[in-house]
């Protein structure tokens, strides 16, 4: 059993703690698949997105809640994008264009980040459908906590960042 924060300021600041330490991983993970495995480019950034959904995922399991993972639609987008001009050394380099890009996801990611904290319940509450998934067994619970609820959204969010 875990021992999880009532007050919805201490689960927030645990989610943060889950996000940090999920992005930091991944980072790790970034750099030892292109340095020992050199995968480069789309597919590094690809297996870090899904080393760091399976770590949510897990995470999830572990506190008995899948709603971890509902930040990610709107924390992986920016970090990803900053991710990838860091990667191809555009940083320095940026453009009107691209200001005016990372500004807009930054902004959208703010606000539905902000939006999903102000209505999260804290680690007690679980979405209704995903009880309802909860409910069809042990089994199938799992292929869908893995597949439907963190896999697909990832693939999703993954795609839609493609440039």
């Amino acid at each position: 059993m875990t021992i999880l924060p009532k007050s919805k300021l201490g689960a927030i600041l645990v989610l943060v703690f889950i996000y940090i330490a999920t992005i930091t991983l991944s980072i790790f993970f970034f750099k030892l698949i292109t340095l020992k495995f050199e995968l480069k480019g789309l597919n590094a950034f690809f297996s870090a997105d899904i080393f760091a959904t399976l770590l949510l995922w897990l995470i999830g399991v572990i506190v008995g809640n899948p709603c971890v993972f509902d930040l990610q639609w709107s924390i992986v987008p920016p970090v990803f994008l900053l991710s990838f001009y860091l990667y191809n050394g555009r940083v320095n380099k940026l453009e009107i264009e691209d200001i005016w890009f990372i500004g807009t996801v930054l902004f959208w990611a703010v606000r539905l980040t902000f939006n999903c904290l102000v209505n999260w319940g804290g680690f007690d509450h679980i979405d209704w459908r995903i009880i309802n998934f909860k409910n069809k067994g042990a089994l199938a619970w799992f292929f869908i906590n893995l597949t439907s609820i963190h896999l697909i959204p990832t693939l999703i969010t993954f795609t839609s960042m493609l440039p």
